[in-house]
């Protein structure tokens, strides 16, 4: 750890680099969120950025905005793997309030598109970059009380993508680990200071959601048969596992969650009143106390009930080509992410006549369930870290 001292109008500032730090970390991409746990904690983020070259921080100083990073993060990125996202971004909530001079940009949930593709995505990498960066930083100034000129840490990283896609092809894994191997520099805006984080991920490992979330279910759930059904922003995931290991041949997917029921909902009410939002907005104007809000909130409902329908019955299509296979049989049928939250109710009317049919056991309801694929994945960073350190390869 090195420290200097420096004079402003009279005032001694302590400005303090951070050398030679680890960390261990686990990061869920979704199409809503990106959520964040480390040893230090976990943070989520909305998965939007945003092109800032002019983003107003107000006159808060740059401890405060530290102190508030995830409202008013903006990062520069110079990487070998990010070609497309140059200059300054807005990221997560900060995105939302640039202005409309700027160009937004979400996870497209249509699947027609490359940007549709978490592992072909440059804003997955830069997303998961600008986070820990800011975990980083956000640690320094809880321990230390002031703003680091420089940061440098190595990662061991944990992070997924959807099983339909890993199922498919396991080099659409490698690309992602591809995009986050290595050295890339992040540098945090703080009003008109900036923090420089250099970020060197010397073990990531891409795994497949759903799946992943085994790691934090009841051992002896985990050595069943499990259809993992894995309700996203964008896609929903049926993922079966035998004995705790996955079976990808058994594996797929579908455009299905609760970014589709929102883009339904904007959809219907866009042609009933020329009002057009997106799903992000459509989703916060549901929360307002206007008369209006009870009209998108029935919309949002219909499109609900859509979207369960929909998973039920994909669900049962992929268990009934699980149980035509004679060396695997389902026993559990897993509800997890946020959809599974949100269709709690629909998903349940659904799926009783189906594990009624084929007698197998409905969990839901499941405690933490938005945050398991998180939770397996910092089980998995954890142990790729006790690897690397059974390897030899141990950072000072």
């Amino acid at each position: 750890m090195l420290s200097e001292h420096k004079v402003f109008d009279g005032h001694t500032q302590t400005t303090i680099m951070s050398k030679n730090l680890h960390m261990v970390a686990a990061v869920d991409i979704g199409n809503a969120d990106v959520k964040v746990e480390t040893s230090k904690g976990g943070l989520v983020a909305p998965n939007a950025i945003s092109s800032s070259w002019n983003y107003n921080f107000g006159d808060m100083t740059a401890l405060q905005l530290a102190e508030r990073l995830l409202d008013h993060l903006v990062v520069e990125i110079s990487s070998s793997a990010i070609h497309t996202l140059s200059g300054p971004h807005a990221v997560g909530k900060a995105a939302f309030s640039v202005g409309t001079s700027s160009v937004l940009m979400t996870m497209p949930i249509d699947g027609t598109t490359v940007r549709s593709n978490k592992h072909e995505n440059e804003q997955s990498a830069y997303v998961t970059h600008a986070l820990l960066a800011a975990s980083l930083l956000r640690d320094h100034v809880d321990q230390h009380g002031d703003i680091p000129k420089r940061i440098d840490a190595t990662i061991t990283l944990g992070t997924a993508i959807p099983a339909m896609l890993w199922a498919k092809n396991k080099a659409h894994a490698r690309q992602l680990e591809q995009q986050l191997l290595g050295d890339h520099l992040v540098t945090i805006w703080l009003g008109d200071e900036r923090v420089r984080v250099s970020l060197d991920y010397q073990s990531v490992k891409v795994t497949s959601e759903g799946v992943i979330a085994l790691y934090a279910l009841d051992q002896n759930i985990r050595k069943q048969g499990n259809l993992i059904v894995d309700i996203g922003e964008g896609t929903t995931e049926y993922a079966f596992t035998d004995g705790g290991a996955p079976v990808p041949a058994l594996t797929s997917g579908s455009r299905n969650g609760v970014g589709h029921a929102l883009e339904g909902a904007t959809e219907s009410y866009a042609r009933l009143h020329q009002m057009e939002y997106s799903r992000h907005t459509y989703k916060a104007k549901m929360k307002s106390k206007k008369d209006y809000a009870l009209e998108l909130r029935k919309l949002f409902e219909n499109h609900k009930r859509a979207q369960a329908q929909e998973i039920a019955e994909q669900t049962e299509r992929q268990l009934t080509l699980i149980e035509r296979d004679p060396e695997h049989e389902v026993e559990n049928i897993i509800l997890i992410g946020g959809g599974a939250v949100v269709f709690h109710e629909e998903l349940e009317q659904s799926l009783l006549p189906i594990v009624s049919k084929w007698d197998v056991r409905l969990i839901n309801g499941i405690e933490d369930s938005v945050i398991l694929n998180l939770k397996g994945l910092y089980i998995l960073a954890k142990q790729l870290e006790a690897q690397r350190i059974e390897e030899g390869v141990i950072v000072e």
